[in-house]
């Protein structure tokens, strides 16, 4: 059989006279002459021809696109980068992110915010990432350390009294560190928190926060200064 799509004309009448000639002896017997069974099958044969080829044109277009699209596909494509700063909506320093090329291209290394992920360039920063949480877990822990060693300790501060007991200025926490010091603690004065200036004698309770969820609470025993 001849395909739809390279039908001709020359076809078509070739067709048309086989089908006369096989069905003219059958139509003859209802009345209708040869003339009107070549119309009819021409015309019939036609716009039968007509719907197949359209059919086969569609079919053979959307198998096309579908081969086109598995062998060329339009994909968005996108690239590894290392961020060199804080980007806002993208990440901090430091980060490994997966972002367009267009956005990598035209801002992150265009403007210097990001380098190209190497496999050698996120080797580095997963070392990196490995030294920092290991000398934060060795922080912790010796912070915690230090807590357990100055909780419930008790440290005196003088401070300086008139004849008739009353107090001439305040225990600051940096007179708390000092005290501390001479004890063998070293902590920063900030990390005291002192709740008022002690300005009266007497024995104040005060908190050191070493680092966030390590506190040690101790005593403040504030005397005359002889």
């Amino acid at each position: 059989m001849l395909a739809i799509a390279s039908i001709t004309h020359v076809d078509l009448i070739k067709l048309t006279q086989h089908a006369v000639t096989v069905e003219s002896a059958i139509c003859n017997t209802a009345g209708y002459t040869a003339v009107d069974i070549t119309k009819f099958h021409f015309t019939s044969l036609l716009l039968h021809s007509i719907a197949l080829f359209r059919k086969n044109i569609l079919t053979n277009a959307g198998n096309f696109c579908k081969i086109t699209d598995e062998i060329n596909p339009i994909r968005k494509k996108y690239m590894k980068v290392i961020l060199k700063a804080d980007v806002k909506g993208s990440g901090k320093k430091g980060d490994i992110i997966e972002v367009s090329d267009g956005y990598a291209k035209n801002f992150l290394l265009k403007k210097g915010l990001a380098d190209i992920a190497t496999a050698g360039g996120i080797n580095e920063i997963q070392q990196k990432r490995t030294a920092v949480a290991f000398h934060k877990a060795e922080n912790i822990k010796a912070q915690k350390e230090l807590a357990a060693k100055i909780d419930g300790t008790t440290v005196t501060v003088p401070i300086r009294v008139g004849n008739n007991g009353k107090v001439f200025g305040s225990v600051t926490t940096e007179k708390i560190s000092e005290a501390l010091f001479a004890l063998g603690f070293e902590v920063d004065k900030k990390k005291i928190n002192a709740k008022i200036g002690f300005r009266q004698l007497g024995v104040f309770d005060a908190e050191i926060r070493l680092i966030e969820g390590v506190i040690a609470k101790i005593k403040v025993n504030v005397v005359p200064l002889e």
